[in-house]
């Protein structure tokens, strides 16, 4: 991501290796290398850079000219930034066209659409803590949110850095500033902790939530004056001081560090630190980020930024997992890529003396780029919704949407979502009730058991809860970056109400291999003894108990898949089969079944024979798509197993009815 230049007004070399920094950083972490698992810090290094630098020139353009040129700001910003970003939105239009599955452009279009807009980062925050959406993280235009961010800030930094300048007596301006740029950190920051508290998405991609990272940057400039004098000795113990809070939070940090917030600080002051000590002149430290591999980085920055990700994706996406040395392969070439867009797009165009002498023509590119920007994503749509029209492509689209009813009745709830309502289905007046407990895992088993209640006559209540296990541990919630609070909550109210209900069978069915290995995963210790505490809980209600074996997983998305091996013209079930030992927890399941055996009136069913024959996996089921994603199934596919289902259930559950299917 580029930072504000100060073009011919202001350079500075180390501000140049700083930014080379941050790219290598974020780069290397993307491309997953050894030691950078903590390399998105990279970006907030690159905001504190923006907040330095916009603040310096707009304090220079007000203190020489007494106002500041608001078309000719915006004209240097365009010229900037645009050209590139929107040579890279358009070509990965072409690359999605050409590598990615209808479904997959479909599921991309929009987030174009919103990078144009320069709001994408409102649109992954939206994505992100929607438990139904596609995963971000495969998006090649993920990255781009944190150029809206920046473009965010320049909207609304010149106004405040000038109501801040024209505050106050002539002579007290910058400390007027600097007290406006500490107040704008502080409520930020203050902010960013509070969302942080309840959804770690929006802290992350929210501008509001960043604006204290160009704040510092800010006030970094707005002090800088008292440093210009300062011992070489001194200077380099704030560069060296600096430059290890960066390095120790790339090396560090990683995914399941809570990120931004208080752990934000680390790179933010090293980068603030960094910047200060090269004011009047570097230190003898900071002599060797002059180096010409150094500064062409540095000038690189912005388009390696803008190329590096959408070329992984697309690499990944195309092929099997590269290793480490395609990896660094795919890197070279982002690199590259840049090298090209530097000299034939962004300095020509930077340096164009048409666009020079006239603002307006500066502003009217930016017009005609974002809607170059906004076309490329309408007709990535319309030529997607053309090829999904096919009745092969069609079907995928119909097992992405498929969900069980739950879901549209508001019986499946959301994350921050603790009351169920009176969720009864089959026949409300039986005598026998049944009760689905647990998460999305046991959502998923909703269709069949739905059918099997409606042909026994039987009473059944749906008790589900988005990544929420009926096992009684605190998981950690990975959409709200936290301890997820509100499923401890909603699952002793659910508890409650089974035991008020006296039910002849609960089902449980959890995500388990999710707890057991994803982030901030529970130790196996922990799932044995929550669930062991489940059973006890649920027995005092005289019921029987039933647990769920979870399902195979794939390890990727099936209706993408199964889109492009249409799309390629190749044999869905060589391309997205997979094999059944590998895709099942044996962990969990022993854990489940151990506890089971230990209760009276529990058991425990094991089902994946009935999704694969023998060692291997199908994508389908007949005619029915298997999974709606990577690892739910699909309701018409769950609704099929009824009658398997049944059969297996008339074993543990005595007076059934025989199964009349």
């Amino acid at each position: 991501m580029k930072s504000e230049n100060t073009e011919n007004l202001f350079f500075r070399s180390d501000i140049q290796a700083l930014r080379a920094l941050a790219v290598i950083f974020v780069v290397f972490y993307h491309a997953r290398l050894p030691l950078f698992t903590g390399g998105y810090v990279g970006v907030d290094i690159f905001f504190v850079i923006s907040g330095y630098l916009i603040t310096s020139l707009l304090v220079r353009e007000l203190e020489q000219c007494g106002r500041i040129d608001f078309a000719a700001f915006y004209a240097r910003r365009i010229k900037r930034l645009l050209p590139a970003a929107m040579t890279v939105f358009i070509v990965t239009v072409v690359m999605a066209r050409m590598w990615l599955s209808p479904l997959e452009q479909r599921e991309l279009a929009p987030s174009v659409l919103y990078s144009a807009l320069y709001a994408s980062n409102l649109w992954f925050a939206s994505e992100a803590t929607d438990y139904l959406a596609a995963d971000i993280h495969t998006n090649p235009l993920l990255h781009t949110w944190s150029l809206s961010v920046e473009e965010q800030f320049y909207l609304a930094w010149p106004l405040l850095v000038l109501l801040g300048m024209r505050v106050g007596l002539v002579s007290r301006h910058r400390a007027r500033l600097e007290t406006m740029m500490a107040l704008v950190f502080a409520a930020s920051l203050i902010a960013s902790l509070w969302v942080m508290a309840i959804s770690q998405p929006w802290a992350f991609f929210g501008s509001p939530m960043r604006a204290w990272e160009f704040a510092a940057g800010g006030l970094a400039s707005t002090i800088s004056r008292h440093f210009e004098t300062l011992p070489i000795l001194v200077k380099d113990l704030l560069g060296a001081t600096g430059f290890g809070a960066m390095v120790g939070a790339v090396v560090l940090f990683d995914n399941r560090t809570q990120f931004p917030g208080f752990m934000a600080l680390v790179p933010v002051t090293g980068a603030v630190l960094t910047l200060l000590a090269g004011v009047g002149g570097q230190g003898r430290m900071g002599q060797w980020l002059n180096h010409r591999v150094i500064q062409t980085t540095g000038n690189l920055s912005y388009s390696w930024y803008l190329w590096h990700w959408p070329i992984l994706v697309f690499a990944e996406a195309v092929a099997t997992p590269p290793s480490l040395i395609e990896r660094l392969g795919y890197v070279l070439v982002s690199f590259a890529l840049a090298g090209l867009t530097f000299v034939m797009v962004e300095n020509p165009i930077r340096f164009s003396p048409i666009l020079t002498l006239s603002s307006l023509r500066s502003l009217a590119l930016g017009v005609s780029l974002t809607c170059s920007g906004i076309g490329s994503a309408l007709f990535l749509s319309a030529v997607a919704k053309w090829s999904l029209a096919t009745p092969d492509q069609a079907r995928l689209i119909s097992a992405r949407e498929d969900l069980p009813r739950i879901y549209a009745d508001g019986c499946h709830l959301p994350h921050l979502v603790e009351d169920s309502p009176n969720c009864v289905y089959g026949n409300p007046m039986a005598r026998k009730t049944w009760v689905l407990f647990g998460d999305s895992h046991a959502a998923q088993w909703f269709p069949a058991l739905e059918r099997i209640a409606r042909e026994q006559g039987w009473r059944l209540i749906s008790l589900t809860k988005s990544a929420c296990p009926s096992v009684w541990i605190m998981p950690y919630n990975t959409m709200l970056g936290r301890d997820y609070t509100e499923c401890g909550r909603w699952r002793s109210a659910a508890v409650r109400r089974i035991a008020a209900e006296h039910p002849d069978l609960v089902i449980l069915a959890n995500y388990s291999s999710y707890y057991l290995a994803g982030p901030k995963a529970v130790h196996a210790d922990q799932w044995r003894e929550g669930m062991h505490q489940t059973l006890r809980e649920l027995r005092r209600s005289g019921a029987h108990i039933l647990i769920f074996r979870d399902i195979p997983q794939p390890g990727f998305d099936i209706p993408i898949c199964l889109s492009r091996a249409a799309w390629r013209n190749v044999d869905i079930v060589s391309v997205c089969s997979f094999d059944r030992d590998k895709s099942l927890n044996a962990e969990g399941f022993e854990l489940e079944r151990t506890a089971a055996a230990e209760m009276d009136g529990t058991g425990a069913l094991d089902l994946s024979d009935l999704l694969c024959l023998g060692a291997i996996c199908s994508p389908t089921m007949g005619a029915h798509v298997a999974y709606r994603d990577s690892n739910h199934l699909t309701a018409s596919a769950s609704a099929n197993l009824a009658p398997d289902l049944l059969f297996r259930l008339e074993k543990f559950v005595p007076r059934i009815q025989p199964s009349s299917f």
